[in-house]
């Protein structure tokens, strides 16, 4: 391989490397993460924080249909987003021995999971229900609300990324014609006048 095409293999690693940093990072969506515990029948709040990642789609078909609810309410006290969850307290036994009988699922007392729950602009409140549709606990989420380019900016990181892309292109065209304006004049200097 010349010099000319490892330049150009090289950058083209480059410039589609950035390309998929820039894909990833865009795919991300800004979500509430709620921490939370489950002890002896007593759902509560652990912590309650705003990120970036990917939020599962919770549809009707793939929700239960009972079980515990969230509900993300608006400012203007409207329901912006709900979804049915169980808790994650059951974990399956270990497979019996040959000459013993197998014991079923394992319940777990005390477990602490996460819910992934879409970030949204106006959010006022998190309302978690038991599974008889009675209000455990509420919490704020208004201190999060319009501060979806606070928390770690990534649309500026995107703008920089576009940036860092065109400046590569732009160093590319120059090296590619820099090369190809000195090939050609040795390649003039062969021919006969």
């Amino acid at each position: 391989m010349t010099r000319k095409n490892y330049m150009l293999f090289l950058l083209l690693i480059i410039l589609l490397n950035f390309e998929i940093t820039i894909d990833i990072t865009e795919a991300r969506e800004q979500m509430y993460i709620l921490k939370l515990n489950y002890n002896n029948g007593t759902l509560s709040l652990m912590d309650l924080d705003v990120g970036y990642g990917y939020v599962r789609d919770l549809n009707p078909i793939t929700q239960p249909g009972t079980g515990y609810k969230c509900e993300v309410i608006s400012l203007t006290d409207d329901v912006l987003y709900s979804f049915r969850f169980v808790i994650p307290n059951t974990v399956s036994s270990p497979p019996p021995l040959p000459d013993q009988e197998p014991t079923g699922e394992i319940y777990l007392d005390n477990v602490n999971f996460t819910l992934l729950i879409p970030y949204y602009s106006d959010g006022k409140l998190i309302n978690i229900y038991d599974p008889e549709d009675v209000l455990l606990f509420s919490t704020d989420i208004s201190k999060f609300a319009d501060q979806e380019l606070s928390v770690t900016e990534p649309r500026y990181q995107n703008y920089l990324s576009y940036f860092i892309v065109l400046i590569l292109v732009v160093l590319a065209i120059f090296i590619v014609y820099r090369l190809c304006r000195k090939y050609i004049i040795k390649i003039k200097g062969f021919l006969p006048r």
